[in-house]
């Protein structure tokens, strides 16, 4: 990360946007063909546990697990503080910043959106299995962060009985 990227983390927040996947018994391999994503963590139903250094942690895996980030989502800048918010109408580039976070708003959305529509059938079999599948959005916060859902994105996610959990970290 550049430093002038590090610097807009570190003024605006950030965010991210993985996909997280629970089954009674799926193998992890199958999610990750039908999604074409490379999965970040997966483990099968009745692995052994393992520490994430490896170390053997005792008993069996009672579920299958498997979570990636969604390429395209990693960075965005959110909305403008107030005292910039303020200056906009004297400072012609402020308006800028703001925009930049609505339109990583808009993309976090459609992101997500795409994700449903391209794997709707495989999801919904997932789910009707008894299976939890989950948009997790983590966001770092600014100050004067905010943000808001689209109805269409909610109803889709409804629809499917998709969870959305946004974690601030």
């Amino acid at each position: 990360m550049s430093e002038e990227a590090a610097h807009e983390v570190a003024r605006y927040g950030s965010c991210s946007v993985s996909l997280r996947i629970r089954h009674p018994s799926c193998d992890p391999h199958e999610i990750t063909r039908e999604l074409g994503l490379t999965p970040d963590h997966s483990w099968a139903c009745g692995e052994p546990r393992r520490s994430e250094a490896g170390l053997p942690l005792g008993g069996m895996r009672r579920d299958s697990y498997w979570t990636a980030s969604l390429p395209g989502v990693s960075l965005a800048q959110w909305q403008t503080p107030e005292s910039e918010r303020k200056a906009t109408s004297a400072t012609p580039g402020a308006a800028s910043k703001g925009l930049a976070g609505a339109i990583a708003q808009l993309q976090m959305q459609l992101q997500i959106m795409a994700q449903i529509r391209r794997n709707r059938a495989f999801l919904e079999r997932l789910i009707g299995e008894g299976g939890e599948v989950t948009f997790v959005v983590e966001v770092e916060p600014a100050a004067g962060l905010s943000f808001r859902l689209d109805p269409a994105l909610m109803q889709q996610l409804g629809a499917l009985r998709v969870r959305l959990e946004v974690e601030f970290v």
